[in-house]
């Protein structure tokens, strides 16, 4: 259970630390008040979006802690996040 947790937490912190990037990568255009920008999508998806992954695996790990028999399915959920951070980062970095 010691791996599966570890391996959750460092996911979620790779989530929350999306999260903070994203703020950080809107914060210009709000101190600019560049028109219809950004949109709530954009902000959907570079704020919400991580946090609601590192909540989701979160409470997906409190979930397998009270358990005690699914630390297979917490480390399989943990790697399947890591993978998701893949095409989201592909995505909101803007291509190539």
């Amino acid at each position: 259970m010691r791996v599966a947790n570890i391996s959750s937490a460092i996911v979620i912190l790779l989530w929350l630390g999306l999260a903070f990037a994203g703020r950080n990568q809107l914060t210009p255009f709000l101190v600019d008040e560049v028109a219809d920008w950004p949109t709530i999508t954009s902000i959907d998806f570079v704020i919400l979006l991580p946090l609601l992954m590192a909540m989701a695996l979160l409470a997906l790990a409190c979930v397998c802690n009270a358990s005690r028999r699914w630390p297979a399915a917490l480390l399989v959920a943990s790697f399947a996040w890591l993978i998701a951070i893949l095409p989201y980062v592909i995505v909101s970095g803007g291509g190539v």
